[in-house]
């Protein structure tokens, strides 16, 4: 009998290998007899749940057995904790929108990448890149601290960083606008007392909390004194927290004893951050208010700005043109007052122009203008001239205007180094030409003596002139073969230097360097993220 069974085991082994078998029988689990083949075959129908070849009534009482027995979880909502970078925040609703109800304190963007935190204030004060300090973290200087400022107060960010794109907060979530922090002002009335928590206020009333939004006093790190200060290690007064889409030195919201607000100061600084978002999904569109597309309800950019605005300031209207995702001036400055109206100063002569690196003095000058010595090279007219000079270069102006972060209109300012070089690797790899002949303009350019062309194809619209410049000295020369831009970083050392780009004549190249803060060079202007 054992014999016997063994034998038929392996004749319906050999059938179903070579698939000549005689029924639906014979078929394994998972396959059914296809009476046409005459083979076991698997069901090309998902929901053959018998595998009979067809779905019927036998399949659906097969999926109603397991119907109900998933478990669902529940929609995320406010209230609830958000992990991100394996700290999970708490969060609470305030009006219509959700909020983390404590400092953050990450070290990396949405995206993943680090923020710097060992810059040293040579580099923490080059403004344009994004960095965070914790108390007592890199040259962060905390006399008081005892070990757990860290955790009552988190980490303190600096403009950069709050504005960068890749966002410090969790997907979803970001910094907040000065909309938002108005709307928060709107949802809690004059209930500040309600706002604060712990016992570290220096205030004649309690810090209640009955809100959960947990406003701490960790004041602002700063480094206006040679060095760096935390002002919350002495202070006890005020919270500030930082806010995107707003100028650098009106950057930070504050809460205090009696008082809460907008509120300015140095771009320098750092404060503590707030994740928002909308308890109902936050609107889309173009963010940027230098683009005709702009959309003043939008809390997140969509990616539909496209066309630049020409900006207006002291009564000229100037040209402008998209490169890389933000709108360049297409050519200099020529203003000769402030984005508030204050009139740009003039030095009364050369040895004021000269000492002007000692008092931080801001002037700016025309080609040709004043007692300074001068030489030129335009072929077209008298570049000496300073009527035909404003005209066809605009102005000088030397670094402490460019440092007031006011001399480009309103939505735009005075590029970074970095910025500069960002749109240098654009143009380059956009366009395949060396970037001094994409950016240099198609005349007005003449030639340095070596016989190369001077003039460019300008192939993105940035038009670039060569205006000359202002020496430290007050010598005008260069008009016609060399245009010099000021860029907005500061170059610490021992002498008084500031980072420039500059293009001549005679080379298809863009060049850098440090030059001395009291030459006059020309400007461009860039738009601002905020």
């Amino acid at each position: 009998m054992k014999y016997f069974n063994f034998v038929f085991f392996l004749l319906f082994i050999f059938e179903s290998v070579t698939g000549q078998v005689s029924g639906s029988e014979f078929c394994g689990e998972g396959t059914y007899f296809n009476e046409s083949t005459q083979l076991c075959e698997v069901s090309p129908l998902v929901a053959d749940f018998d595998m009979s070849g067809c779905v019927d009534i036998p399949d659906l009482l097969e999926f109603l057995v397991f119907f109900g027995e998933c478990e669902f979880q529940s929609e995320w909502s406010c209230g609830s904790p958000v992990s991100f970078n394996g700290y999970a925040y708490s969060t609470v609703q305030i009006g219509d929108q959700c909020w983390f109800a404590e400092n953050l304190r990450s070290t990396h963007f949405a995206t993943g990448d680090t923020l710097a935190t060992t810059l040293g204030l040579a580099g923490w004060n080059q403004l344009d890149i994004p960095a965070c300090q914790g108390p007592g973290e890199d040259f962060f200087q905390c006399p008081t601290c005892t070990g757990g400022e860290f955790e009552l107060y988190g980490r303190y960010y600096n403009h950069a960083a709050i504005d960068d794109l890749r966002n410090i907060c969790p997907v979803g979530w970001h910094p907040p606008t000065v909309t938002q922090w108005n709307d928060f002002v709107a949802a809690v009335g004059n209930d500040i007392d309600e706002l604060r928590v712990g016992e570290d206020w220096s205030c004649s009333e309690p810090a209640l909390n009955t809100t959960g939004f947990g406003a701490r006093p960790g004041s602002v790190f700063g480094t206006w004194i040679g060095g760096s200060e935390w002002v919350g290690s002495s202070g006890g007064d005020y919270a500030m927290f930082g806010t995107t889409g707003s100028s650098p030195w009106d950057a930070a919201f504050w809460i205090g004893c009696n008082w809460m607000g907008q509120e300015g100061l140095s771009p320098t600084n750092a404060y503590n951050v707030r994740c928002v978002k909308g308890v109902d999904d936050d609107p889309t569109g173009c963010t940027d208010d230098a683009f005709l597309e702009y959309d003043p309800e939008a809390i997140f950019d969509d990616g539909s700005c496209a066309t630049c605005v020409h900006p207006e300031m002291d009564g000229y209207v100037y040209q402008t043109v998209l490169i890389d995702g933000k709108c360049w001036f297409a050519e200099n400055l020529r203003t000769t007052v402030y984005r508030d109206g204050e009139a740009i100063p003039s030095a009364p002569n050369n040895e004021s122009w000269t000492a002007s690196t000692s008092g931080n003095a801001d002037y700016m000058a025309i080609y040709g203008q004043d007692e300074g010595p001068c030489t030129e090279n335009v072929s077209s007219a008298d570049g000496c001239d300073p009527e035909v000079a404003f005209s066809l270069f605009g102005g000088l102006y030397n670094y402490y205007t460019v440092s007031t972060y006011k001399l480009c209109p309103t939505n735009y300012h005075v590029p970074s180094e970095a910025e500069w070089l960002s749109m240098k690797e654009f143009v380059e790899t956009s366009t395949g030409l060396p970037v001094g002949q994409a950016l240099k303009s198609t005349s007005g350019w003449s030639p340095g003596g070596n016989g190369f062309e001077p003039n460019g194809s300008d192939a993105v619209g940035f038009a670039a002139l060569p205006g000359g410049n202002k020496d430290s000295f007050g010598e005008y020369s260069s008009a016609g073969v060399v245009g010099w831009w000021w860029t907005a970083t500061p170059i610490f050392g021992p002498l008084p230097f500031a980072s420039h780009f500059q293009i001549a004549s005679n080379f298809d190249v863009l060049t850098g360097g440090g030059v001395s803060r009291n030459r006059g060079l020309s400007v461009r202007c860039v738009s601002s993220d905020y």
